[in-house]
């Protein structure tokens, strides 16, 4: 079996929508209380140099969706927020955020002029602020098995 850890992704950073800060960080900020971290609000938009390969491990986040105000995004088909566990840079920890499994992701994210959809990273990091996000950053998930 391949390990997710086995590929990494060259990103640049991306503009987001803006709405991570206000829709999205009171979800994370909920799972992340519960495991006594400190999180950046919002997120780091990037852009990765090709299509995603998933790892099969993941957070699942709906024990913490209540504190996420977003009838409609829950009521999509697929709906099944989840984090996955990643490196920036060979030394920071971080969390890339997703909306659903890869089979319905095309259902919460779209392609942009900027970032084909499978290639956009959300990125969740701890306190204090990832400020390395000039020129390219080196994203690779933590070790585990590819999604089949």
């Amino acid at each position: 079996m391949h390990n997710a850890s086995d590929i990494q992704y060259r990103c640049q950073k991306s503009d987001g929508t803006g709405t991570a800060g206000e829709f999205l960080t009171p979800l994370f900020q909920a799972w992340a209380d519960s495991k006594k971290l400190t999180i950046v609000p919002g997120t780091l938009n990037l852009c990765a140099d090709r299509d995603l390969v998933l790892p099969a491990d993941h957070i699942p986040l709906r024990p913490w969706d209540a504190a996420l105000n977003m009838p409609r995004r829950k009521a999509t088909a697929g709906y099944d927020p989840r984090l996955y566990f990643v490196v920036l840079n060979s030394r920071h920890p971080a969390w890339m955020f997703r909306w659903s499994d890869d089979a319905h992701m095309g259902n919460f994210v779209v392609d942009t002029a900027v970032c084909g959809a499978r290639r956009h990273c959300e990125i969740i990091t701890e306190a204090p602020p990832f400020t390395e996000t000039s020129g390219e950053i080196v994203l690779r998930f933590i070790g585990t098995g590819v999604a089949p």
